[in-house]
């Protein structure tokens, strides 16, 4: 797939305020990517390219605001102006994808991806009271995060023909893992106190000090534990197996065009893992 462009999308997102003041995700490209594809081959043919662009401006849109962090006491005021900044911005990118459809008249693309919207909210409202009760493994965390972030461009499947409709999610769910995984792995050899896989997996395997150690809240604790129990190491190897699932679930299809395409989504993913693989090497 070639007319799909990220520059495009990029510029219809962009603000030079929400630029110089905001965080902002990775714009998820690869899984608009796949879904462009699949809508090439759909009764959505011709709408391929302003879909595409606007389910993945909501995407962004959410994922933005997924950055937004709970208020610390005593914040300071810049602190406050780039969270409020960044509920602004996922605010705008969502109204980006509302103003492209109803411009083009896509008002069940509207109602499907809204229907989706609130399923994906329910989804992360049921992820957070889990976190607060630490009734989650780190399989079920990853789990989560897949249908979380794939939620919004799964709805299409109506318009697809019928193997299809039935392929696109299973693939699309197993694209998404793989950058769910990569960016676990990235988090892990950066901030390990993040509380993402290595801290369910910790919880989940670690010994009953370790485990202490780590709700305590200890300083260094997630870190020194995650080189114990060498998380790293497990979550390059989950990457390397997931790469290879989807390449076979591509495969299978029988489309030297749908091959092309993931070859280049997997090498965008592979081609970090050198440096993690580097990092994870130190922390041995």
């Amino acid at each position: 797939m070639t007319d799909f462009s990220v520059d495009q999308a990029r510029s219809l997102a962009k603000h030079d305020l929400i630029e110089a003041y905001s965080a902002l995700p990775p714009y998820p490209e690869n899984r608009a990517r796949l879904l462009y594809w699949f809508l090439s081959r759909s009764r959505l043919s011709g709408w391929r390219d302003v879909v595409a662009l606007a389910v993945s401006l909501a995407q962004f849109g959410l994922e933005t605001h997924d950055l937004v962090s709970e208020p610390a006491r005593d914040e300071p005021l810049p602190a406050v102006r780039k969270r409020q900044l960044t509920v602004l911005a996922g605010d705008y990118f969502n109204g980006r994808f509302y103003e492209l459809l109803s411009q083009a008249g896509g008002l069940e693309a509207i109602r499907l991806v809204s229907r989706a919207m609130c399923e994906v909210n329910r989804l992360k409202a049921g992820l957070y009271e889990k976190w607060r009760s630490l009734r989650m493994t780190a399989g079920e965390y990853l789990d989560e995060l897949v249908m979380i972030k794939s939620g919004l461009f799964t709805p299409f499947t109506c318009f697809m023909q019928a193997g299809d409709a039935e392929r696109f999610p299973v693939l699309l769910r197993a694209l998404v893992r793989c950058e769910v995984i990569g960016e676990e792995l990235a988090a892990a050899n950066g901030d390990a106190a993040r509380p993402g896989y290595v801290y369910w997996h910790l919880l989940q395997h670690g010994t009953p000090a370790d485990r202490e150690a780590l709700l305590g809240g200890r300083a260094g604790s997630v870190a020194a534990l995650a080189a114990k129990y060498k998380v790293t190491g497990l979550l390059e190897q989950m990457l390397d197996h997931q790469l290879a699932a989807v390449r076979r679930l591509a495969e299978s299809f029988g489309s030297e065009s749908l091959l092309a395409e993931i070859g280049r989504i997997l090498d965008s993913i592979a081609g970090r893992m050198p440096v993690m693989k580097t990092a994870n090497d130190l922390q041995r």
